[in-house]
């Protein structure tokens, strides 16, 4: 998939980028509100919700996990998706952060959304798709991990 490639590519090059980041937590708990989403925030401001519980532990950036998801803008183009029942599987510490943060919020078999900042996603960096300083939305579901 080629997002994936660019989830991990993007996710290196932004451990990289020191430069000033765009603050967007009032556009992203506007988002939250208006559609009515309920969850919590990590420390650094991705917001997550927990649709089906899982069970078996939650992975870490050490894990390789296996994941169905869908990613879109807040505006709800999609840029990439998974095929409905084929996850893909990779290194967690090879994305960008807001899945490093995100995905450890749950357990196998759990589903959810999660809302990304822009800085913890590809910041400045624009992807085929998706602008520069795009705020993420990713409905996922944590197939398994290992």
């Amino acid at each position: 998939m080629k997002f994936l490639a660019i989830l991990c590519f993007i996710g290196l090059i932004n451990l990289y980028s020191c430069s000033k980041e765009i603050d967007d937590t009032e556009e992203i708990k506007k988002y939250v509100a208006t559609k009515g989403l309920v969850g919590n925030y990590t420390a650094n401001g991705v917001f997550y919700t927990t649709g089906k519980q899982g069970s078996g532990g939650s992975p870490s950036t050490k894990n390789i996990v296996s994941v169905e998801y869908k990613g879109y803008l807040i505006n709800g183009e999609v840029f990439d998706q998974t095929p409905s029942g084929s996850p893909v599987e990779f290194g967690l510490n090879q994305v960008i952060l807001g899945w490093q943060e995100g995905i450890p919020m749950y357990q196998k078999g759990g589903t959810g959304t999660l809302v990304i900042p822009s800085k913890l996603g590809y910041g400045k960096q624009s992807q085929a798709g998706i602008p520069k300083n795009s705020i993420l939305v990713f409905d996922i579901k944590l197939v398994n991990w290992r």
